[in-house]
């Protein structure tokens, strides 16, 4: 009698570690083999995480009999079997420490500090008593502290990160309000040219600020506006002090600080002046990046699929700028580029291009053809006069065909030619 493939599925996931059944079992596969080698990857993976034993590493005898048989024989309902569930678990890992100590851990995993068990991550067996969630410590917690914990009650009370002061979060701090942000999101300020070009969400071109061109970044991923510190030289403008410090966050993890401020800067747009704030920071490809503080501030909307920035004046008129557009390179280089190239010692060459209209050609410029203007009038004067064509072939008088003594062959080759004809003849 043939097993039936179902009965053998239920045998083979019966058989399975508890760690790996319900993964398996969620799999529902139909057939033997592709469960088989489900089953050998994810066992291969608990092995690798530490949640199952190595080969020759085995628990003790009594503890999966205690997985499965209940005790006292008592009736269980669903609500108790699903408090109990987790035993089995708890009575696999706590095993782990007495087969490490008679042959020693022999995974990859680290060993962690916190639970000493050996595991990849954060460990995830530490509790906060603050909000009761696993992954963290109350001291890491960012929810409120909860004055029913005793714990909450003897720390002392968490302060705010932006100015010290306890009672409120730093993104409630009444100074980050004052200053008008909080970090600015520098995603923007480490991305190359290149990638800003490809990038559908950020507008490039080169600008007029204060009367010199500069390479300008209209970035939305920018809480602030900045501008290099190398260009600010530039301006001429002596930056303001600010009385607090201000932390830019780049993409990469780094901060940097900045307390000063270049007030007044004017910025030209479509032949409009408009007065812009910025603050000198390190900056990459980019002279100047236009955070939303500007954007909201001038009711500007950035039409991404068009590469338009579309700015309200205080008088209502909409302006419209057009930016770089992709796949077309600039033809006018920044003035801090330039400056770096002629530091390094590059060779400056100034040209002026202009282009020559394209110049009709004539009837005398083209030899030959100017030696008959009549037949080759600027204008035609219609169509050519109908009229017979007739071809012949006048020959020379006293002309007479061609006459030339046929070749002779010898009596010999002649023999010798009629019998190699004789014989093609024939097999013929």
């Amino acid at each position: 009698m043939v097993t039936p493939e179902y009965k053998k599925i239920e045998q083979f996931i019966s058989g399975l570690p508890e760690q790996i059944q319900s993964m398996v079992t969620a799999s529902d596969l139909s057939t033997i083999q592709p469960l088989i080698r489900l089953a050998h990857k994810l066992t291969d993976q608990a092995v690798a995480q530490g949640k199952l034993p190595k080969r020759g590493e085995h628990l003790k005898p009594q503890e999966p009999k205690k997985k499965w048989e209940p005790s006292n024989n008592r009736t269980f309902t669903p609500q108790q079997q699903t408090q109990h569930r987790p035993a089995p678990a708890k009575a696999f890992t706590a095993t782990q420490p007495n087969t490490q100590g008679k042959g020693g851990y022999q995974g990859n995993s680290p060993k962690c500090n916190t639970c000493n068990f050996h595991h990849f991550g954060p460990c995830k067996r530490v509790k906060c008593t603050n909000c009761g969630r696993n992954g963290h410590l109350a001291k890491e917690c960012r929810s409120n502290p909860n004055p029913n914990n005793n714990n909450n009650n003897q720390n002392t009370l968490k302060g705010c990160y932006e100015c010290g002061k306890p009672g409120h979060m730093r993104r409630d701090c009444p100074q980050l309000k004052k200053g008008g942000g909080g970090a600015a999101k520098g995603r923007a300020f480490v991305i190359g040219s290149g990638e800003a070009k490809d990038d559908p969400n950020v507008i490039t071109d080169t600008f007029l600020l204060n009367n010199v061109y500069a390479s300008i970044l209209f970035d939305t991923g920018a809480d602030r506006s900045f501008i290099s510190s190398d260009f600010s030289k530039l301006l001429n403008i002596t930056p303001t002090p600010l009385d607090h410090k201000y932390t830019v966050e780049l993409a990469d993890g780094k901060l940097i600080e900045t307390q000063h401020l270049i007030k007044g800067c004017v910025l030209t747009l479509a032949d409009h002046q408009l007065v812009i704030d910025l603050m000198p920071v390190t900056l990459g490809s980019f002279d100047v990046v236009i955070g939303m503080d500007w954007l909201s501030a001038n009711h500007a909307e950035i039409v991404c699929n068009e590469n338009i920035v579309r700015i309200t004046l205080p008088s209502g008129e909409q302006i419209s700028i057009q930016g770089e557009r992709r796949g077309v390179p600039l033809n006018i280089m920044s003035c801090m580029k330039a400056n770096k190239y002629l530091k390094k010692g590059y060779t400056a060459i100034l040209a002026l291009i202009t282009e020559q209209p394209k110049k009709e050609r004539e009837i005398k410029d083209i030899a030959i053809v100017r030696d008959y203007p009549e037949v080759f009038p600027d204008d035609l004067l219609g169509l050519p006069p109908a009229r017979q064509v007739e071809f012949q072939i006048d020959l020379t008088p006293g002309a007479a065909p061609i006459a030339k003594a046929p070749y002779r062959l010898a009596p010999t080759e002649m023999q010798e030619l009629s019998n190699q004809l004789q014989e093609l003849l024939d097999k013929a």
